[in-house]
């Protein structure tokens, strides 16, 4: 299994984020805990706009661990972008959920705490 199917299948969030987006988050908490980039992202074609050929939708995805967890930063990446395919994409091949199976573990940058409130272990103090 290349890396990227690995990371994808063995990742506990998903956040909507461009790479400025990612940087920001980065700089604001790389201090704060270990966050490690994991070299192996990827682009997917995840699917067309309305089944036409000439309507790509592709998505970037990009991985770091985070208290030893893999989270998965994505955003769109082609001409075309359609937001509902690309969360119906994630939820049916990679369901992972939070909040006690409630929710779909799927945000964006402005939530980021979501992310670090469900993957911090307990006794992680963030300064």
């Amino acid at each position: 299994m290349s890396g990227y199917l690995k990371n994808l299948k063995e990742t506990c969030f998903f956040i909507e984020a461009n790479s400025f987006e990612q940087y920001c988050l980065w700089k604001e908490y790389n201090k704060k805990f270990k966050w490690i980039d994991i070299s192996s992202g990827c682009s997917l074609h995840i699917g067309n706009i309305n089944n036409d050929e000439n309507m790509r939708v592709w998505v970037s995805f990009s991985f770091v661990t985070i208290f030893n967890k893999i989270i998965c930063f994505w955003y769109p990446t082609s001409r075309f972008v359609d937001h509902n395919l690309i969360t119906d994409f994630i939820q049916n091949n990679y369901p992972v959920k939070w909040d006690d199976d409630n929710r779909y573990a799927m945000t964006d940058a402005n939530n980021f705490h979501h992310v670090i409130n469900y993957c911090k272990p307990l006794h992680y103090e963030i300064k």
